[in-house]
């Protein structure tokens, strides 16, 4: 399949305790909160969001860049919690 196609509506993965879906501005507060974690970001040269506003507006530029067919963000979950513990590229 070429890489373009992949497009086509935005991809759902799961596994046995992971799902990796598109990420929702419901999801803003807790990736705020995991990537504000200093020991998240150590060895990534980037702090975090400053705030929930700038993750809803990272997730924006997420998606701008799906539909750019550039690349894909998944947000990860724990299926027995529900919550945001990572992202995807």
């Amino acid at each position: 399949m070429p890489f373009k196609d992949a497009f086509t509506s935005f991809p759902k993965l799961e596994t046995e305790r992971f799902i990796l879906s598109e990420l929702r501005s419901e999801d803003a507060e807790a990736y705020y909160s995991y990537f504000s974690d200093q020991e998240v970001t150590k060895y990534w040269g980037y702090l975090g969001p400053k705030n929930i506003e700038t993750s809803s507006k990272t997730f924006t530029r997420f998606q701008n860049a799906f539909t750019r067919k550039e690349m894909i963000t998944w947000g990860i979950d724990t299926k027995d919690e529900d919550q945001i513990i990572g992202t995807s590229i």
